[in-house]
C-alpha cells in the first residue's frame, strides 16, 4: 500500500510544469485545428459541436496512429435537436475513424479502428436516453445493423409525434 502511494507521489511530482504543454496539445476551439504530435493527438470536447467532433476523429491517411486521446467533457445537452437529421444520414457510414482513449487508459487498441456510424449510434443513444456521452477508458465503436434499425425507428416515431 505504501509503495503504491510512493509511486503515485513520484508520478505526480514528475508531472509538474507540464500543464502548459498538455494544454498546447488540446484543440484550439477558435480554429478547430488539431495540435500535438502526429502520433499523439489530444483535444477538449467541451467547445466542439457534434460535427466538429466527427471531423476530428476521422482517420487521416497520413497518420499511422489510429487512436486519439480526449478529455471527456461532453455536456448533457451537447446534441441539439437540430443535429438529429444530419446525424441520422451518417448512421450507416462505415468511414474509418480513430478509436477514443481516455488519458488514463492502459489499453491502446493497435490495429483497430472505429467508424462514423458507430460514433453516431453512441451520440444518438446518449441523446435518446438523455445521458451524457461517455467512452469509458477506450472505445472503437462500429456500425451495428440492429442499432441502426432501432434508432431509425425511434427517429420516425419522434417525427410522427411532433405532427400529431
Amino acid at each position: 500500500m505504501s509503495r503504491s502511494i510512493f509511486l503515485i507521489l513520484i508520478f505526480l511530482a514528475s508531472c509538474r510544469g507540464t500543464e502548459k504543454k498538455q494544454v498546447d496539445n488540446f484543440i484550439d476551439s477558435s480554429s478547430l485545428s488539431l495540435k500535438g504530435h502526429e502520433d499523439e493527438i489530444s483535444f477538449l470536447t467541451s467547445d466542439m459541436s457534434v460535427h466538429d467532433f466527427l471531423k476530428a476523429v476521422k482517420i487521416d491517411d497520413s497518420s499511422d496512429f489510429n487512436s486519439i486521446t480526449i478529455k471527456q467533457e461532453f455536456k448533457k445537452d451537447w446534441i441539439n435537436e437540430k443535429d438529429l437529421d444530419s446525424l441520422i444520414t451518417l448512421i450507416d457510414s462505415r468511414e474509418k475513424c480513430k478509436c477514443i482513449l481516455n488519458p488514463l487508459s492502459s489499453t491502446i487498441p493497435i490495429g483497430d479502428s472505429a467508424d462514423v456510424g458507430g460514433y453516431v449510434i453512441l451520440i444518438l443513444n446518449s441523446y435518446r436516453h438523455k445521458s451524457t456521452l461517455q467512452f469509458k477508458t477506450w472505445a472503437c465503436p462500429k456500425t451495428n445493423k440492429d442499432d441502426v434499425i432501432e434508432i431509425t425507428r425511434w427517429k420516425k416515431e419522434l417525427k410522427q409525434s411532433r405532427f400529431r
